[in-house]
């Protein structure tokens, strides 16, 4: 998905739906289209992982869907499937570079 910057900068419809006003306020959205910058690391064509700025442990690492939806819940199966397989690599990168006695996986709206 690509963010067209010069839209977000015009004023919003009142007709527009929020499904079609969210990729332009979403700050996950603008990360996938590189319009805001993020440490990646992992990116495949369905799910991107980046470190949190915000380090609550070390490795802090959040995890989105390449395109955007408003919850995890929304993910069609064929995006949820490989989601899952993005979140096995990731959480056994994370243990690797930053050795824990467990992992916590959050998931939040």
């Amino acid at each position: 998905m690509e963010v067209d910057v010069n839209r977000c900068l015009t004023r919003i419809d009142d007709d527009m739906s929020v499904e079609a006003i969210a990729p332009f306020n979403c700050i996950f959205c603008k990360i996938v289209s590189n319009s805001a910058p993020a440490s990646i690391a992992y990116e495949d064509d369905f799910s991107l992982a980046f470190l949190d700025l915000r380090q609550l442990s070390p490795g802090h690492t959040l995890l989105i869907p390449q395109k955007h939806v408003a919850d995890v819940r929304d993910l069609d199966e064929e995006t949820g499937r490989h989601f899952m397989a993005a979140l096995s690599k990731v959480t056994r990168a994370v243990s690797a570079a930053f050795p824990s006695q467990g992992i916590s996986v959050l998931h939040s709206t």
